[in-house]
């Protein structure tokens, strides 16, 4: 089976680097926005026109109606849910056909793919336990020195203890 070009673009460095406002870490402005102005012109889509020319609005809050404020006092803005639907439907829908993409690669070569996976546990072996290693010795120097910390804070309320009853 020759892999199509739709899955090999998907893992094909690509030096574009968009700024904007990310949906699925994707550009909303660059990407998704003309992405749904082209599917709602071929008629796969249907996300409303007004939807596309603002797609980041206002927060309001459901029960009162009233602009939603973060806690630091800025107003809380969010994509519009026909857009965010629109991508929580292609994600899904690329999850889907990576899966079955899989499926097909391991049905039609499986010993390639059991070789594959092989390997990446062979190899995958001694990073995880450098990390685990790694982890094991910060979290024991982390504790001692928590347990350093407390010390001296207990040493410095009984002196201050002791001090009241001496004066």
């Amino acid at each position: 089976m020759n892999t199509p070009n739709y899955i090999k673009a998907l893992v094909m460095p690509n030096a574009q680097k968009p700024q904007g406002r990310r949906v699925w870490n994707i550009d909303l402005k660059d990407v998704w926005i003309p992405f749904f102005m082209a599917t709602n012109t071929q008629g796969d889509t249907a996300i409303p026109s007004a939807e596309l020319g603002h797609p980041i609005q206002l927060g309001i809050d459901k029960n009162t109606g009233e602009v939603r404020f973060s806690k630091s006092g800025k107003p809380i803005y969010r994509v519009s849910k026909s857009i965010s639907d629109g991508v929580k439907m292609v994600r899904d829908n690329q999850v889907a056909g990576m899966l079955a993409f899989v499926g097909q690669v391991a049905e039609d070569n499986p010993d390639g793919y059991a070789e594959q996976v092989r390997l990446a546990e062979k190899m995958g072996t001694p990073l995880a336990n450098h990390d685990n290693d790694m982890l094991r010795e910060a979290m024991e120097l982390r504790a001692l020195v928590e347990s350093e910390q407390s010390d001296a804070d207990a040493d410095s309320a009984k002196g201050t203890k002791e001090a009241v009853l001496v004066s």
